[in-house]
């Protein structure tokens, strides 16, 4: 009999069950073979499933950690000359700001404590975690309706609640968790959910984006852009299949 998957809210790896164990053992041995490039588009597809992604959004995979999927996507979406605001009432919310703060500069970048307050005026991204990890405390994410309709791109890392807490999707522009946490998979891939009218600038998040969306397409690839942690990609792919049947093996 299968473990229980143990879900983690705290920082650092889940405890994978022995199924994950087995998958992240087996899996093919590159991405860019037919079997890798199957189990890539499998995995992408299932997790579009298990988070219940809106047509309009994209989903890829990042390679590395959540933090750098943060700071990846963060950075795509912004300029030098932005401004951001961070909704911050813990140590994710204030760990977000910081990394805008490496790249727009202290002073283009505002940590809050509440939306409510806030004008959209010269604002060009929020970003909020959905529950700061240290409390539990799940953010109020109404407000980002407000920014939304002002035009304002809207991140929301959502690292220790999909898919076991519901996300509404009208409300984000971009949504960032990882592999290990409440799907219970192994640390070591960012997922990436983005409206697709969103630009993203720069090489990787692209790279990695355009290959999403081109293994949706039921392509096999003849010169795969990119490369897969392809263990990890199989041990994700077992842990989602799981959520979506209990009783898969």
């Amino acid at each position: 009999m299968l473990k229980p998957s143990t879900f983690n809210y705290a920082t650092g790896p889940v405890q994978m069950t022995e199924a994950e164990e087995l998958a992240l053992a087996a899996g093919p041995p590159n991405s860019h073979m037919a079997d890798g490039q199957h189990l890539v588009g499998d995995t992408i597809r299932t997790l579009r499933q298990v988070l219940r992604v809106p047509d309009e959004f994209d989903l890829f995979l990042l390679p590395g950690s959540i933090r750098q999927a943060l700071d990846l996507v963060s950075a795509a979406v912004v300029r030098p000359a932005d401004r951001a605001v961070a909704l911050s009432t813990g140590y994710w919310g204030e760990f977000i700001a910081d990394l805008l703060r490496a790249r727009l500069g202290a002073e283009q970048v505002t940590s809050v404590t509440s939306l409510a307050e806030v004008g959209t005026d010269g604002v060009a991204l929020v970003t909020t975690v959905h529950m700061e990890t240290e409390t539990g405390q799940m953010q109020p994410l109404e407000e980002l309706a407000r920014f939304r309709a002002a035009g304002v791109l809207t991140l929301v890392d959502a690292a220790c609640t999909l898919p076991t807490h519901e996300l509404d999707y009208g409300l984000a522009d971009i949504v960032v968790l990882g592999s290990h946490k409440c799907l219970g998979g192994p640390a070591g891939l960012g997922i990436v959910i983005v409206r697709r009218d969103v630009e993203l600038v720069g090489w990787t998040v692209s790279a990695y984006r355009n290959d999403a969306i081109a293994r949706m397409s039921g392509r096999t690839l003849p010169t795969p852009w990119v490369t897969y942690p392809i263990q990890v990609v199989s041990a994700l792919r077992s842990a989602s299949k799981r959520l979506v049947d209990p009783d898969a093996a």
